[in-house]
């Protein structure tokens, strides 16, 4: 029998362009859209689904007591939330008072935006009724063994934790407006622009995505080839195979680099490798920058003018950087860049 997903989506747009994705998948369970929360709340009480996946903001009710009243009624079904990142204040404080399991970021474009997440939340779903199962048959308690227990606390642990993380860093980049002093109203917007892709890719690689390297390394590389921006090339000098949770962290990084060089500077090229040493990956970034004529036919090698502005998207970089606890080494040579980073390999 097919696992049954409920899906409350009020933006007509998104609602059609999820039920594309879905009916052209290759999915693994059944589903029904809804447009209304009553309707869902109705769903969820005759139907018992094995996910629960909503917006943030559904209208005539807040998604705090959307979710709520879901666990209430139905407490087995599984929870995954859709949001809007430049929301970023009322998703950290929505994700602070509901208990979720995964996050979804709008607009769902292709398949690994929606199925993916919705087909891990049904997998957590069928392990944890097989604990529950096993436990019920031996008597022994909610969880058969220390270390089925101790894996789920960890994952809900974790979990926490990136959302905090989330939470420091948006906290500490607004700090930074501040300190900029009296900053135009185009700075301003210019670091909330820049300062919210962060925080959304934060999001998408740290909290979505699978961390495989491949896949990580073709989202690196897209782009930036037409002459314009930064263009990438990416290598793993090992033969190791790096842990997802480790290679997220990489891709993090690797994309911070690279969205600093094509937001600040008019040319550069971004190589990377990954080395292995005892205890951590040694991350080895060498940007080679490239100067653009300008009217006078003179080189130019900033894309900002602006020394405040310049000041605070690096300001920012390095304070993504430093959110996993990890402290970068720049070397500065003519026009190349070194940065060298070491990343725990647990």
């Amino acid at each position: 029998m097919k696992k049954f997903v409920v899906i409350a989506e009020a933006e007509k747009m998104n609602e059609e362009r999820i039920r594309t994705i879905l009916d052209s998948s290759d999915r693994s369970f059944d589903y029904e859209i809804v447009s209304r929360a009553e309707h869902a709340i109705e769903l969820v009480e005759s139907r018992k689904p094995d996910v629960f996946v909503a917006d943030m903001n559904m209208p005539m009710i807040s998604g705090t007591e959307l979710f709520f009243t879901v666990e209430m009624i139905s407490p087995e079904t599984v929870r995954v939330v859709m949001a809007d990142v430049t929301q970023v204040d009322e998703l950290i404080a929505f994700i602070n008072n509901c208990r979720i399991f995964k996050l979804m970021i709008k607009p769902c474009r292709v398949a690994d935006d929606i199925v993916k997440p919705i087909e891990r939340a049904i997998a957590y779903k069928e392990l944890k009724s097989r604990v529950d199962q096993e436990n019920e048959a031996a008597n022994i308690g909610f969880f058969s063994t220390k270390q089925d227990y101790e894996k789920m606390q960890y994952a809900w642990q974790e979990n926490l934790e990136d959302y905090q993380r989330v939470e420091k860093v948006f906290v500490e980049l607004l700090e930074c407006n501040l300190k900029l002093g009296n900053p135009t109203p185009k700075v301003c917007e210019a670091l909330k622009e820049m300062y919210t892709w962060m925080i959304g890719n934060y999001i998408k690689i740290i909290l979505i995505s699978s961390g495989d390297y491949e896949d990580c390394k073709r989202m690196l590389e897209d782009g930036g080839k037409d002459g314009r921006g930064c263009s990438v090339e990416m290598k793993k000098v090992t033969k190791e195979k790096i842990a997802p949770e480790v290679m997220k962290k990489i891709c993090y990084i690797s994309l911070l680099m690279k969205g600093f060089c094509e937001g600040l500077l008019y040319h550069s090229n971004l190589k990377l490798k990954i080395e292995s040493a005892e205890k951590a990956y040694i991350l080895r970034f060498l940007c080679t920058l490239d100067e653009a004529p300008n009217e006078e036919g003179e080189g130019q090698l900033f894309r900002i003018k602006d020394p405040k502005l310049r000041k605070g998207l690096i300001w920012g970089m390095e304070k993504g950087i430093d959110a996993f606890g990890f402290k970068s080494v720049h070397f500065l040579k003519e026009k190349e860049v070194f940065v060298n980073i070491a990343v725990p390999k647990c």
